[in-house]
């Protein structure tokens, strides 16, 4: 066997195990972005958030609305701010069920500040009047949705009726007195920071939501390029099998070749 031959025959063995792995690894790409296309096109829309609402909160901020919380922060960080003078007022909510709950709540507190100012401070207050300011301070303070004014006047009922307890020894030890003024803004200002927080939690959903459905319609855009390159990569497969099956073919003529030529020449 001359040189040439022997050359010949360790290329076309080199030739072989590339083409294997080669073949391999096109075979592998083919699964993987097949797999890749098949997740994307069977992915689904993610379903839309769940929305905290102040009802669903409402036990745990219940735990921030006491006096013993007002007394702490007796200054509040943010003075509620009643409505301008030549501001629309509120409109009434549609519900008389609601305007009854309202009156109601606010008469229960508008007793425990009568009480109040009349034993602790020696005098008595207009009752029509404060009931009508405790009536509208929600709406004086920017507090309209009717979930929220219900979580207000739940809130404002348990802290008056912490007060109601306390009127005696407040009047025996001056030093516990209350601003009722104080004590109706900071009580405003806890059910903002409240909704705040309700609204953070619920935008961070939104957020998560939003990333996604962005993730869902990139998957689902993916698609076509993913078959693409998965027909490419089985395209290229097939092609080096055939070339491989031609290597193939032509080391297994060799023997037969040098035999034929082996035997012209001992003719």
């Amino acid at each position: 066997m001359s040189l040439a031959t022997k050359l010949e025959n360790t290329y076309l063995s080199i030739l072989r195990y590339a083409i294997l792995v080669i073949a391999t690894l096109a075979l592998v790409a083919v699964v993987i972005t097949g797999l890749m296309a098949l997740s994307s096109a069977m992915s689904f829309e993610p379903s839309k958030p769940t929305y905290t609402s102040i009802s669903d909160k409402s036990s745990e901020f219940k735990k921030e609305f006491s006096l013993d919380g007002f007394r702490k922060d007796n200054s509040p960080k943010e003075e509620a701010k009643p409505a301008p003078k030549d501001q629309a007022p509120a409109p009434a909510p549609k519900e008389d069920s609601f305007q009854k709950y309202v009156r109601d709540s606010a008469e229960k507190v508008n007793n425990v500040l009568l009480r109040y100012f009349k034993v602790v401070e020696g005098r008595d207050l207009d009752k029509d009047r404060t009931l009508s300011i405790l009536i509208n301070y929600p709406a004086s303070n920017g507090i309209y949705d009717q979930d929220t004014q219900k979580f207000y006047w739940e809130t404002l009922i348990s802290v008056a009726s912490e007060l109601d307890k306390q009127i005696e020894n407040i009047a025996k030890d001056t030093s516990k007195k209350i601003d009722v003024n104080d004590l109706l803004r900071w009580h405003a200002n806890q059910v903002k920071k409240a909704i705040r927080k309700l609204n953070e939690e619920n935008a961070e959903k939104d957020l998560k939501y939003k990333q996604k459905m962005a993730k869902y319609y990139a998957d689902k855009a993916s698609v076509p390029g993913l078959l693409m390159t998965a027909a490419g990569a089985l395209g290229t497969f097939l092609a080096i099998i055939m070339t491989f099956l031609m290597v193939k073919i032509e080391i297994n003529l060799r023997p037969l070749k040098e035999i034929a030529e082996a035997k012209k020449l001992n003719n």
